[in-house]
């Protein structure tokens, strides 16, 4: 039989420790924070526990946290979700001394900034990650919320290699986490938004210029925004997971320093028609703009490397064309599939990769031809139930890859010309 051997960390659980009710506001801070940390290294290694509780968080000689786990749960993205929620429970208990029985409860943290937080983590189910979680009590308000010893805190974090605690602070009812080592802000969430949202090039905190480098993720999820632009230096590369899903978004201008939009950035967008992207290299996640039911044209201008997701167009059914101009273009699995109007798209690159079930019941789609492209790979059953689809033509390309079965389900297909040197 296999035989794991650990440190025994004590035999204090968390539990019994706050039954005592001798805890310092300083151990409680570092409790969480280790516990944050011991999550969000085995999420990393997709590991949920799916039962965190102050059974299973034990305390050693100095009070620092051990999390007790045995045997293996389901990778499911519930999991994940449920032990955001349990520790987060758990934060709520060690901060208010009560546990939470409803949303009124809330009242018992004093910090508003802090309270929200937990509404929309606990109360709006909004999912988050152990990343965020760590971001969010490294802040600057838990140390005043706890009267924790700075010093002590930044000790314990250095171990595990953080050297940096942020600050958060509210401009024009947006809340932004701050380094004070970086000079850069992420956007985490707000308080009140208007229909148009303008993204700063920067924010002002006490003298320095913080850069705003990202918007977080869930942070205007469901937002009645309308309208969203950049300033025209912005620094912004990353946008968050389901940052503006579900929101009210009309119309997206994104600069050119954007490189990364997170799983599920912009799904259920029902109102928005056309997108248009610029910048030397992007990538969207899985999901990305998922269910835009009113999406028609999607253009990307003299963007080198392309990476779009699994599923990032699933079921834009009135997408229409899609155009892109770059070096290396990847298309993940399922990245159309449901794209009934789906009838023009025009890939101008170099390497162009077509993943498993890419074209999936695009039925609109009538032809596929290139011509030029010298390295293209085609996935299996990509254009699976695209029943129109007469004419597939590749000529003057180098590499042309047929994955198996990447033909299968083609009812129509009566002219197929492909060639190449390979």
């Amino acid at each position: 039989w296999p035989t794991v051997i650990t440190k025994h960390p004590g035999n204090i659980s968390l539990k019994n420790a706050m039954k005592n009710a001798n805890l310092s506001g300083t151990q409680k801070h570092i409790i969480l924070l280790g516990t944050a940390l011991g999550m969000k290294y085995l999420h990393s290694e997709k590991i949920p526990l799916n039962s965190l509780t102050t059974n299973k968080i034990f305390l050693d000689e100095e009070s620092r946290p051990h999390i007790k786990f045995y045997g293996c749960n389901e990778d499911k993205r519930e999991n994940y979700k449920m032990d955001a929620r349990a520790f987060l429970l758990i934060a709520y208990e060690l901060i208010t001394g009560q546990p939470l029985k409803d949303k009124s409860n809330l009242q018992l943290i004093k910090d508003d900034k802090i309270r929200e937080f937990f509404n929309k983590c606990i109360v709006s189910h909004n999912s988050i990650e152990f990343k965020d979680i760590l971001a969010e009590f490294t802040n600057e308000q838990y140390s005043q919320l706890f009267e924790s010893n700075d010093q002590e805190i930044a000790s314990y974090l250095k171990e595990f290699g953080i050297t940096d605690l942020t600050i958060r602070i509210k401009f024009t009812n947006i809340y932004y986490n701050i380094s004070r080592s970086s000079l850069q802000a992420e956007i985490v969430g707000y308080e009140k938004v208007k229909d148009n949202l303008s993204v700063l090039e920067y924010v002002n905190y006490k003298g320095p210029k913080y850069n705003i480098t990202r918007i977080g993720d869930h942070a205007f999820t469901g937002a009645q925004i309308k309208k969203l632009d950049f300033m025209p230096n912005s620094n912004v590369y990353r946008i968050g997971c389901s940052a503006f899903e579900n929101s009210s978004l009309k119309e997206i201008s994104l600069p050119p320093s954007v490189e990364e939009i997170g799983n599920y950035c912009f799904c259920g967008l029902k109102n928005l028609e056309i997108l248009h992207f610029k910048g030397k290299a992007l990538t969207l996640g899985k999901g990305c703009f998922e269910d835009c039911q009113s999406l028609e044209i999607v253009t990307f201008e003299c963007t080198e490397d392309i990476n779009i997701g699994v599923d990032s167009f699933k079921k834009c059914s009135q997408l229409k064309r899609f155009e892109s101009r770059g070096v290396n273009i990847s298309l993940g699995e399922s990245c159309f599939s449901g794209a009934s109007a789906l009838s023009a798209n025009e890939f101008k690159c170099d390497k162009l990769t077509i993943e498993k079930n890419c074209f999936e019941n695009c039925t609109s789609l009538k032809t596929f031809a290139y011509k030029g492209i010298k390295s293209i790979s085609i996935g299996s059953e990509a254009f699976h139930g695209c029943c129109a689809l007469g004419i597939i033509s590749l000529t003057e390309c180098s590499i042309v890859s047929f994955n198996e079965g990447c033909l299968s389900h083609i009812s129509k297909l009566n002219q197929l010309c492909v060639e190449s040197d390979e």
